[in-house]
């Protein structure tokens, strides 16, 4: 083991090769790889496994070895937050596992702060940590056997510090580990992983996920981005609190920037997990090692100072809405202006943990009513210099069951997506974090995003209504974006999810909260491996006014379909005016022969609406079984009301307004009524045309037919990709009639191409492309 004066001239080196500073600023001239997103070949949950194993094996067998009470001792002493939240947080992970991972991320850090330790001992990483700063506690390294301490310094000694090992530490500090679908048929331990994963909604966001969500916010925000104060209310590693970061150094470009002071007074964090927390004080502290080394300022003063703005408190439970005293808000700053200057200054003096004295601080009043709810602290009790809203809120809220909480009454009070749902429902947490996209923001100059599950667009139960209502009267401007999951999905392939990117910006010149918020929407993405670097070059949005979107956002890309959106909605005319009766039927009924005309449309869908007559199948067809999902049926009084259904079914203008307004998947019941066109739509002479083209375009149809088997059974569908002439006569009439522009058939004939090929250049997607050779505008 190194001598302190040896460790302290290790801490203190002054020289600063020009190849570490590039390391450490990240100013390197060679264009950058993003290592933690998704990219071809490489998922990023399995190059996390792979690359962080060593890690995770040593914090394994340093937790096995903290088994001893001394370590509850010097635990708090070295890593509990200075100053203490309103409700002191309990460790939520056991001592030994949360020391661990802190002692990893002392040597980590050391590691980072001078490449050529390359035999640096985690002893000596921990001298280096506390500095010149003596806490009255022994090292943790001694309280590790000679034995387990030699192969968890073997372990760490045989990870490359390369950048692709940086770029993805956040997302190896991630309690869980490895747990995903393909994970679990390596290596089914890691099933119960994947499980507290699903259970607590706990998914790795790409980097380039969070780069262009930070980017885009930082376009929106009125005021400057650099002084912005900026919150992830669910932060966990701090994936977006760097982007954030990385954002700043970026619009700093060559002018006085401080990275250490930038941190610690923009960069905020709340989370459930005092270990998450931790590691993102460790991820953060190494992007500014060289500022706190010019400080003269030990890691561990400046670990503390980053940690102070994380706390471990959890974000449902904070008031920003209602008054509290002024003199309570000094109080509480001035304390924590105390705990800062005491840190600042160190080693020259020591701040031990919890020194404040707890009674001074303030409490929220509390509803007696509420016997089993938390107090409710208010925003400036947490963070006291961000006491009238944060600037920019961003992250990646857990998509995960709001469950039997006993604070359900309180929350409910609190968040307008739970107002009037019974306690029993099924709900999410996530569409109460939308609500923090105001509630926690200041008025008149903040923006916000967040990225969600796609539900939030098209979801039918009533806590998504009564958000989406929520975000129509909470003023300001909004933007979404959506994403499908196939081909490929925005989390990776180890999360097949679609989701939506939520962005609300508010100034002096958008509506006020209480206000019809402005609404800007767009498609719903799909894209390749070989595409996503594009994906997020490309996004924009269409404006679409101050509609109210409670009972779905529409996907639309470009002025003319927005248009043709606000012109079909107005219109009364709706497709079961030709139905005797709307319902379900089992597949097999299909080929059956009844008195009445029918047609089928498929539960699901994806490049095309599967819509179908009664038909005849072959015994060799009837030799796998046929799928038990259950089928829309639709009966007539007459052959020619269901040949005029089946074109109108058929065409791209509802396949278009299905998309725009599902989920890009499920076929629903509302499909039928959002169809705006009934008997009386038409004249006669383009009934007479629609039920023709409707006959013609089935028996056409029938060659086109295809077997899809999923678990051993079939599904029958009908492909009509390639009848272009008939689709395109359809469109004609339904759009001549609705009264939109001529050019929205052309339209109609690129979005269904573009849905449906997405990457024109990949060879592999050729037999999607050879449907529409020929056939499509594009």
């Amino acid at each position: 083991m190194k001598t302190d004066a040896t460790c302290n001239d290790f801490m203190s080196q002054e020289l600063i090769q020009s190849e570490l500073f590039l390391k450490l600023t990240g100013t390197e001239t060679k264009e950058s790889q993003n290592w933690s997103s998704p990219r071809k070949g490489v998922s990023l949950a399995n190059a996390t496994a792979l690359r962080g194993k060593a890690v995770r094996d040593a914090v394994t067998i340093l937790s096995n070895e903290f088994q001893k009470e001394q370590v509850a001792q010097v635990f708090p002493v070295l890593f509990l937050p200075r100053i203490q939240p309103i409700i002191s947080a309990s460790c939520s992970e056991p001592i030994s596992v949360r020391i661990a991972w802190n002692l990893v991320g002392i040597w980590l850090i050391a590691r980072a702060s001078d490449t050529s330790a390359t035999n640096l001992s985690i002893a000596e990483a921990e001298l280096w940590f506390r500095g010149n700063t003596r806490p009255h506690v022994p090292l943790l390294s001694e309280f590790i056997s000679a034995d387990a301490l030699t192969e968890v310094q073997r372990q760490l000694n045989e990870i490359n510090l390369d950048d692709e090992f940086w770029d993805l530490l956040p997302h190896m500090f991630e309690q869980h580990g490895p747990g995903s679908r393909t994970s679990v048929m390596r290596n089914p331990t890691t099933a119960i992983a994947r499980a507290a994963k699903r259970e607590s909604g706990v998914f790795y966001t790409p980097s380039d996920v969070a780069d262009f969500m930070i980017q885009h916010t930082s376009k929106i925000y009125s005021g400057e981005f650099l002084k912005a104060a900026i919150l992830d209310p669910a932060c966990g590693t701090g994936v977006f609190l760097l982007a954030a970061f990385r954002e700043a150094v970026i619009q700093a470009g060559n002018g006085p920037f401080h990275r250490f002071n930038y941190i610690t007074a923009n960069l905020h964090g709340l989370d459930i997990s005092g270990q998450a927390l931790d590691a993102a004080a460790f991820i953060l502290l190494k992007e500014c090692l060289l500022d706190v080394r010019a400080l003269g300022m030990s890691p561990w003063s400046a670990w503390h100072l980053i940690r102070m703005n994380l706390v471990e408190h959890d974000a449902l439970h904070i008031d920003n809405e209602s008054d509290i005293r002024d003199s309570d808000k000094f109080s509480r700053l001035a304390e924590q202006q105390l705990i800062l200057n005491g840190l600042r200054n160190l080693p020259s003096q020591f701040i031990p943990y919890n020194s404040l004295d707890q009674s001074s601080m303030p409490h929220s009043t509390r509803n007696d009513s509420d016997l089993f709810s938390p107090p409710i602290p208010h925003l400036s009790d947490i963070f006291p210099r961000v006491a009238n809203g944060f600037s920019i809120v961003i992250g990646n809220p857990p998509y995960a069951a709001l469950g039997q909480r006993s604070d359900r009454m309180s929350l409910a009070n609190r968040y307008s997506c739970l107002e009037g749902i019974a306690l029993g429902s099924r709900l999410n947490l996530f569409p109460l974090f939308i609500e923090m996209m105001w509630k926690l923001t200041q008025p008149q100059c903040s923006a916000s995003a967040l990225v969600v599950p796609l539900s939030i667009a098209s979801g039918s139960n009533a806590q998504y209504k009564n958000c989406r209502n929520a975000i129509s009267w909470s003023g300001g401007r909004w933007q979404f974006a959506f994403f499908d999951r196939q081909p490929h999905a925005l989390f990776g392939e180890e999360v097949k999810t679609r989701n939506a990117i939520l962005f609300r910006t508010e100034n002096t010149i958008t509506p006020p909260r209480g206000k019809p918020a402005e609404i800007e929407t767009g498609p719903l993405r799909k894209w390749t491996s070989r595409t996503r670097k594009q994906l997020f070059q490309n996004i924009d949005f269409t404006p679409v006014d101050s509609i109210n979107i409670t009972n779905s956002i529409p996907k639309l890309h470009g002025l003319l379909q927005a248009k043709a959106f606000m012109t079909l909605r107005k219109r009364i005319d709706r497709l079961p005016s030709f139905c005797l009766r709307i319902g379900t039927a089992d597949p097999l009924e299909a080929f059956e022969k009844v008195d009445r005309p029918r047609l089928f449309v498929g539960g699901t869908a994806y490049n095309f609406l599967n819509v179908y007559r009664s038909v005849n199948i072959s015994q060799e067809e009837y030799a796998l079984p046929f799928s038990n999902s259950a089928v829309h049926c639709l009966e007539f009084k007459s052959e020619l009301e269901a040949q005029l259904a089946f074109a109108i079914l058929s065409s791209r203008l509802t396949f278009w307004k299905w998309h725009i307004l599902g989920d890009g998947f499920h076929v629903a019941s509302w499909l039928f009524e959002e169809v705006p066109f009934g008997k009386s739509a038409f004249s006669e002479i383009n009934l007479a045309r629609l039920a023709k083209l409707g006959d013609q375009l089935w028996q056409k149809l029938q060659m086109h037919r295809f077997v899809s088997l999923n678990s051993g059974k079939q599904t029958i569908g009908f492909r009509p990709l390639t009848c272009h002439e008939e689709r395109a006569e359809i469109d004609k009439i339904l759009v001549d009639t609705a009264g939109l522009d001529k050019e929205f058939v052309d339209e109609l004939q690129r979005f269904v191409h573009q849905n449906s090929v997405v990457d024109v250049t990949d060879e592999r997607r050729s037999h999607v492309s050879q449907y529409f050779r020929g056939g499509t505008k594009v």
